[in-house]
């Protein structure tokens, strides 16, 4: 399910994902936000984090892709504190069930 977080489609998300553990799961796509660490925290504030370009978005279909055939993938996790990816990642098994592809995802 695809939502714009700016219109509350997050929280309609999470709340459908829980009413179907183990069948769903979320991903925040501000997780795909490029790392800046190579760059000082003042270069990282003038960055226009509302530009496509600011997220990785071929990382994100791959990785739907990679669930979508069954597989677990670690995602990201974007720190907006410092902006820049922390060293952890979230690891996400792939839902049972269905696995009808998101739009636009090949």
């Amino acid at each position: 399910m695809g939502a714009r977080s700016s219109y509350g489609g997050q929280s309609g998300s999470l709340k459908l994902a829980a009413s179907m553990p183990g069948r769903a799961v979320t991903i925040e796509h501000d997780a795909y936000y490029r790392d800046q660490a190579h760059l000082s925290f003042e270069e990282r504030v003038k960055i226009n984090y509302d530009h496509p370009s600011s997220l990785e978005s071929d990382l994100l279909a791959s990785h739907l892709r990679t669930l979508r055939e069954g597989q677990a993938v670690d995602l990201p996790i974007y720190d907006f504190a410092t902006q820049t990816r922390r060293t952890e990642t979230r690891h996400i098994e792939a839902a049972r069930g269905d696995r009808r592809g998101h739009p636009g995802v090949h």
